[in-house]
């Protein structure tokens, strides 16, 4: 079902964040709007991991040909209006999400390849900067539902040294990838200790379940309310009575008392606790970009989700779930 949807065009979603492009000019540049020019893969093509692999990797091939060059303006990139690319961008991104993290970063460093090489052949076009910056926000930005910090990371490194890009962002890609660094998946995670709402110590490494999740949240606040909601779901409930998980809801600020006041609202089968160092959020030892933000990790703490959006996190405790039934 998966490969039909996906040719010839993708799993379709936006990322609404609308940009300027910058003034168009000349060589051989062709006066007429289109529409984004598809790739098709070869009809003898039909298994997905074949498909994905060549969407992966040809996705932009006709919009980034220099044979011929199109108009750039307030309204369109190279031709095809803006907001339509930025589809496309989402679109892509999924194909590399779907590749796995080392197939998804090799193709994302082709594409950044692909696109100093059209912005070499036209260096008057912002097709380079309206592009890397969509595909930054839709990996990086907190609200984006395809949120990956280590697909991202993997594309911002490069970018920091790319002759492209401006030099007043290299130093924020740098300090991105640096802080994306930090508990990265398949790494352990990174100790710290807690105190809950009847002031016990403890320590992250002190939960023995099979699954722990962390959860930095405030209390009260809209966003937490629906991720705590989410997460009422049965098969978290059954997965966290049977003892195979763990769910920690953390406070990092400093307002300990607004904190007691309404730790109380979170579920009973939760722990609680904030942060007595005030060290989580200095960005020391975890890149809490915004709240709420789940970490999900193994027995021996080792990071399964960073940062995930909520809908990844109900997919992967489905599947833990139905593993265990088996």
């Amino acid at each position: 079902m998966f490969a039909s949807k996906l040719k010839p065009v993708l799993l379709c979603g936006l990322v609404a964040l609308a940009m300027a492009c910058g003034p168009r000019a000349g060589k051989g540049s062709a006066p007429e709007r289109r529409s984004f020019p598809n790739v098709t893969a070869p009809t003898a093509m039909t298994g997905e991991q074949e498909l994905l692999n060549y969407y992966l990797y040809h996705y932009w091939d006709k919009f980034l040909d220099t044979t011929k060059f199109y108009p750039c303006d307030s309204l369109l990139v190279n031709g095809v209006h803006r907001m339509e690319v930025t589809q496309q961008a989402v679109m892509y991104a999924t194909v590399v999400a779907r590749s796995g993290f080392e197939k998804g970063a090799a193709g994302l460093g082709a594409f950044l390849k692909k696109l100093e090489a059209f912005q070499a052949a036209d260096t008057s076009s912002n097709v380079f900067s309206y592009l890397t910056k969509e595909i930054c926000e839709i990996f990086y930005d907190a609200n984006s539902p395809y949120r990956n910090e280590d697909l991202y990371a993997t594309f911002a490194a490069p970018l920091a040294e790319s002759r492209f890009t401006p030099d007043n962002m290299r130093t924020a890609y740098r300090y991105d990838v640096k802080m994306c660094s930090l508990n990265r998946v398949g790494t352990p995670a990174t100790d710290f200790r807690y105190i809950d709402r009847y002031g016990r110590k403890h320590r992250l490494y002190d939960l023995r379940t099979d699954y722990t999740m962390v959860i930095f949240l405030n209390p009260g606040c809209a966003a937490c309310e629906e991720i705590v909601e989410a997460l009422a779901e049965p098969v978290v409930v059954n997965l966290i009575k049977d003892g195979s998980l763990t769910l920690l809801g953390m406070y990092i600020d400093e307002d300990i008392a607004a904190w007691l006041d309404k730790s109380d609202r979170l579920p009973e089968l939760w722990k609680d606790g904030y942060d007595p160092d005030l060290i989580i959020r200095t960005d020391r030892i975890y890149n809490v970009r915004a709240i709420p933000s789940i970490y999900l990790l193994d027995r021996e703490k080792t990071v399964i989700l960073k940062d995930a959006p909520i809908q990844q996190v109900s997919t992967v405790l489905t599947e833990i779930s139905n593993s265990r039934k088996k």
